[in-house]
This record gives structure tokens, C-alpha cells and sequence, in this order.
């Protein structure tokens, strides 16, 4: 029995033949043809299985803040330490002495504080009792799990700018925010002139008043007259 003849037809030199890949399963393979850079003109799969979506990184500056955006700079207000610098009476009703603080600075806006950009984001931290305050229209209240102080420090390290300014007058915290580039103002530098005038007029009746001072027993003088006839009775003898 004479077997078939097998013509065999070889591609020109510089190209390279097509190359058959199978897809395991009972789907039909298909040939892809690889030109000579190495780019593959089609695409050995499966059409009953579904391709996976290529999964590239992102790049996650891109997605946290898109091109165009920059950080505002920051004014951290320790409320604790400006609300306590004057004893008028708070500890009464700490959240409320906290939301006069707040609405003050709401409408004062950056400018009240010293060297603040007037684009810049009023960020009012408060601790205890005044956890409850709310925020409002130009100011971000931050309600600290703990100490006001290490929510101010970790607002630094997320959103900080390098140019940010931490109104209080710890001088613990002053170190701690200074180490991360931050500017440190007091609370008596706030231009706040109407909510310190209140304030200060309330906190005249809070002042400690001093008790009077006890002198030390003297036995009382006697009259005029009468010390001059004592006097002369004693010259007698």
C-alpha cells in the first residue's frame, strides 16, 4: 500500500511560522500567529470561559488625590487648652464653653488666627465633656478617643503639610508638633476681641478672692487723758 505524499512549504527567511496552542478541555484551539517582534495578533482562550480583567497596581496617589489637588493648610485648636486659659467659670459646662469657642472662630474664619492662610481648614479638637460638640459651617470638629494632644499629633502625621499652625499653650505638645514642622501660637494670640472681653469680664467674678488679713492681738490704748494721768501717777512715786 502506497502512502500519502506529504508537501511540506517552508515561510520565507526572517519569518517565523504560526504556532498552535491548545486550551485544556474539550474547547476548539485556535491558532495564534506571532509576527517577528514578538507581538501575538490573536488570543489562544476558551469562549466558554471567561477572561479575568487584567490587574494592574494603581498608583494610590492618583486615587487618593487626583491631578489638580493639593492639601489645605491646617490651624489644629486645642479647645481644651484655649477654653481653660481663663477661669470664668467652664468646668461648669465644658461643652458649652467649648461651642462659644467654636462659633467664634466660625466667624472670624482663618484670619483670627496670626500667620494663617485665608484658604486654610479651622480643624477644632476637643476631649472629654465636649465630645459632643458639633461642627459647623467653616469649622471640622475631631472628637479625640483619648488626649487631645495625641489626636492633634496624629492629624499631623495624616494631613499635615509642614506648614501647619497648633493654637495651644502645652509646652508638651509644643514640642511634639514642633518636631513635625507645625508652628505653635498661644491662645491669648487668637483676634478674637469680643469672645475674650466676655470672657474676661465673666472670669473677674470667678477670680479667687484674697481672705483678710489677720493681725496679731494688741492690747487697745487707753484715752488721751487717761494715759496722761497714768503718767503722772507713775511720775509721783
Amino acid at each position: 500500500m502506497m502512502s500519502r505524499a506529504r508537501i511540506v512549504v517552508l515561510p520565507p527567511a526572517g519569518v517565523r511560522p504560526p504556532t498552535v496552542s491548545t486550551v485544556p478541555g474539550n474547547a476548539r484551539s485556535q491558532p495564534s500567529r506571532t509576527v517577528g517582534n514578538g507581538h501575538r495578533l490573536g488570543q489562544d482562550r476558551n469562549p466558554h470561559v471567561p477572561t479575568e480583567p487584567s490587574r494592574q497596581p494603581a498608583d494610590a496617589s492618583s486615587i487618593a488625590h487626583p491631578p489638580g489637588y493639593s492639601r489645605r493648610v491646617l490651624v489644629l485648636v486645642d479647645a481644651a487648652n484655649v477654653v481653660g486659659s481663663i477661669p470664668d467659670g467652664w468646668w461648669r459646662d465644658p461643652a458649652g464653653a467649648t461651642e462659644r469657642l467654636r462659633d467664634a472662630l466660625a466667624a472670624a474664619g482663618p484670619r483670627a488666627v496670626p500667620g494663617a492662610r485665608d484658604d486654610a481648614e479651622l480643624v477644632l479638637v476637643v476631649e472629654g465633656a465636649a465630645r459632643g460638640v458639633r461642627p459647623v459651617p467653616g469649622i471640622r470638629v475631631v472628637a479625640a478617643e483619648g488626649e487631645g494632644d495625641d489626636a492633634i499629633v496624629e492629624l499631623l502625621h495624616r494631613e499635615g503639610t509642614g506648614s501647619d499652625i497648633v493654637v495651644t499653650a502645652d509646652r508638651g505638645l509644643r514640642e511634639r508638633v514642633e518636631a513635625l514642622g507645625a508652628r505653635v501660637v498661644g491662645p491669648r494670640t487668637l483676634r478674637l476681641p469680643d469672645y475674650w472681653r466676655s470672657r474676661l469680664r465673666a472670669g473677674g467674678r470667678h477670680r479667687r478672692r484674697r481672705l483678710p488679713r489677720v493681725r496679731r492681738w494688741r492690747r487697745p490704748r487707753l484715752p488721751r487723758v487717761r494715759r496722761w494721768r497714768r503718767s503722772r501717777r507713775r511720775a509721783r512715786r
